[in-house]
């Protein structure tokens, strides 16, 4: 992530970029889960987003478990955090890129060894 920035008043925050690499993302409904799974999804221009709870580790080394709301009110240039699991995330951005998307039900989004959904994309899957 590049660019983060958590006004104090305001309910969200604000990134120049946030990258997300193997995300599978879970939609509650009510006839079931929905999931969408890719390699990476790059979020760019005018991102605002915030989330009840990120734990991760800084770096790769150091484990941190936060909210937006506690994130001080001091632009941070960069910010890697590894094998993060987030709750209660809403994110909005002006582009969003990324290869080969899956979208399904939730059991479809949790890769094994040998059920990747990636391996099952082709090109009607496929959203630009």
């Amino acid at each position: 992530m590049t660019g983060l920035f958590c006004p104090p008043a305001a309910s969200t925050c604000r990134a120049s970029r946030l990258e997300l690499q193997e995300p599978t993302l879970i939609y509650p409904g009510k006839q079931g889960n929905t999931c969408a799974t890719a390699q990476r999804l790059t979020l760019t221009r005018g991102i605002r987003f915030k989330a009840d709870r990120l734990r991760g580790t800084v770096l790769g080394i150091v484990p941190l478990t936060m909210s937006t709301r506690t994130i001080p009110a001091l632009p941070l240039p960069y910010l890697m955090l590894t094998d993060v699991e987030a709750r209660g995330v809403w994110a909005r951005a002006e582009q969003i890129e990324g290869p080969a998307m899956l979208l399904g039900t939730a059991d479809s989004c949790h890769p094994s060894a040998d059920n990747d959904p990636r391996d099952r994309v082709n090109e009607a899957d496929v959203v630009d």
